[in-house]
C-alpha cells in the first residue's frame, strides 16, 4: 500500500480519536492515565505520529466510550 495512503489514514484515525475523546470532554491526561501510558502517547497518537495497533484501538475506545467500529466508521467518512 502506498505509503502516503498509509499516512493519510492514520491521521484520518488520529482525527477521529481527538473528536471522541473532546466529545467526552476528556484530557489527553484523562485517556492516559485510563491506559497506562505517558500523556505524550496520547498527543503523538492524536497527532497521526504514532500507529496504534488492533489491541492499543481496542483499549483507546473502551476509554473514549465508543465503539472500534465507529472510530473506523469516523476515520472513512474523513479518509482522503
Amino acid at each position: 500500500m502506498d505509503s502516503d495512503l498509509l499516512r493519510a489514514r492514520r491521521v484520518s484515525l488520529a482525527q477521529a480519536i481527538r473528536s471522541a475523546r473532546l466529545q467526552r470532554k476528556l484530557t489527553q491526561s484523562d485517556v492516559s492515565s485510563a491506559l497506562g501510558v505517558p500523556q505524550s502517547w496520547v498527543s503523538n497518537v492524536e497527532a497521526g505520529a504514532r500507529r496504534v495497533d488492533v489491541a492499543e484501538l481496542i483499549e483507546l475506545a473502551s476509554v473514549l466510550g465508543v465503539s472500534t467500529s465507529d472510530l473506523i466508521i469516523a476515520m472513512e467518512a474523513t479518509d482522503v
